[in-house]
């Protein structure tokens, strides 16, 4: 969501999905923090439409919904260290937008790495807006409220079924 150079803090819902987009491997350790908010934030929430419990019979015949939920699938799209640079301009691009022309200070979208029902799968991205993130006192964004290290002792891949060998 931000340009390389330009701040931003990123951060998950559930522990499980902070790990997974960090992609560390077996043996390694990932450290895990809990945060509180001293700021109200103005959120875009990319996953309002799909999470369970809403009736959006309304809303998916808004003009903006196809724009918004095709936006959600262009950011939790995978994408591969190599495909960094080319891959994020549309999602940077849009982050900026919201930023700038919405006065938005974060943007809640779906995970690339979980997927399913067995852990929440939202991550959120607070944009840069010249003041701290995360430190003491009340002039930051967030402050630490616990952190822990967690080792990882399995990486698990689910793989659909396809073409027999």
């Amino acid at each position: 969501m931000n340009v390389e150079y330009i701040p931003a803090f990123y951060a998950a819902f559930a522990v499980e999905t902070a790990v997974a987009e960090i992609r560390p491997g077996i043996g390694d350790q990932a450290a895990v923090g809990e945060f509180v908010l001293w700021k109200d934030l103005k959120v875009f929430d990319f996953t309002a439409f799909t999470r369970p419990g809403g009736d959006w019979k309304e809303v998916v015949s808004h003009t903006r919904y196809d724009f918004i939920t095709q936006m959600q699938d262009e950011i939790s799209k995978p994408v591969r260290p190599f495909e960094k640079q080319r891959e994020y301009i549309a999602t940077q691009i849009v982050a900026e937008y919201l930023r700038e022309h919405f006065n938005c200070d974060a943007v809640i979208y779906r995970s690339s790495m979980i997927k399913g029902d067995k852990a929440d799968d939202r991550n959120i991205v607070i944009l840069d807006r010249g003041i701290k993130f995360v430190g003491n006192g009340t002039d930051q964004v967030l402050s630490l409220a616990s952190h822990d290290v967690k080792d990882i002792v399995n990486i698990v891949y689910q793989i659909e079924s396809g073409i027999p060998f």
